[in-house]
């Protein structure tokens, strides 16, 4: 049977069983993990193209573009949520992971059958959980066990860095990650991220190069890049327009920048996904 189950309009996690795991296409106001245990098919994240085959965790984030294609039945949970469920100190190491999959897009992962196991007693501590007669604490419960999860999918990702650096390193990529999202549409220095993060320039790049592989600028400039192809495909903006809510007051400097990117101009990028 498939439960369909909310306990605030800001979490909800569903388990399907009969009918496969069914997402709306097009772009959706929550953030959504989907688990899927057994089946096959593809799905278009944000214009990157997936494929599964059994075992694999997928992230949609907020307002991102996507579509599904299934080609077979589908078993696993879906979590949706807003970030508005999780209470501010939590923010910064539940979306650290999230906002790298975003800016990165590494959004699907295949699992083996022993991380899947994992994952799903996850899931299932977390449906439990959620049908449980609503009690004081239950949104803090929810809350930490989303954080475990979140903990174990960053797990997934393979640092090439030294260990006794790491516990650093990845403090400082998260809080970069995190400032970048909240940020990332002002067209701040990148001294601005070293002045909050407490660094300099040259050792912010050697942490999101030996982490992410990239640097803060080039991982700023990917996430716009993201952004503006949501906003060309879902809001009637001009290209101006667009540009300028991406910080940029040069609307043909913001062009030149999404050509190189892409190898579209915004109007030709636009047509093509009209089509």
């Amino acid at each position: 049977m498939d439960t369909d189950d909310m306990i605030t309009p800001d979490f909800s996690i569903r388990k399907n069983l009969s009918s496969g795991i069914i997402i709306p296409d097009g772009s959706i106001p929550l953030h959504t993990i989907v688990i899927i245990s057994k089946g096959k098919g593809s799905r278009i994240i944000d214009f990157k193209s997936y494929t599964f085959d059994g075992p694999c965790i997928c992230i949609i984030p907020r307002m991102a573009i996507h579509q599904s294609i299934i080609e077979d039945y589908i078993e696993g949970y879906v979590i949706q949520f807003k970030e508005e469920f999780f209470a501010p100190t939590q923010k910064e190491l539940l979306f650290g992971y999230l906002y790298f999959a975003i800016a990165t897009q590494q959004l699907c992962t295949t699992l083996d059958d022993k991380k899947l196991d994992l994952f799903i007693k996850y899931m299932e501590l977390i449906h439990l959980e959620q049908q449980n007669p609503v009690q004081q604490n239950q949104v803090f419960i929810l809350q930490n066990l989303m954080l475990a999860l979140f903990n174990k999918m960053e797990s997934l990702i393979q640092f090439d860095i030294e260990s006794n650096s790491f516990i650093k390193k990845r403090t400082t990529y998260q809080k970069f990650i995190v400032l970048a999202e909240q940020h990332f549409k002002k067209q701040f220095p990148i001294q601005f991220y070293c002045h909050q993060l407490n660094t300099n320039y040259k050792q912010l790049n050697q942490i999101l190069k030996a982490t992410l592989g990239t640097t803060a600028q080039e991982f700023i400039i990917q996430r716009i890049i993201i952004e503006a192809k949501r906003e060309l495909c879902f809001l009637n903006k001009s290209i101006k327009e667009i540009a300028f809510s991406l910080g940029y007051d040069n609307p043909f400097y913001f062009s030149r920048i999404f050509k190189k990117r892409t190898g579209y101009s915004p109007e030709e990028f636009r047509k093509r996904m009209a089509k």
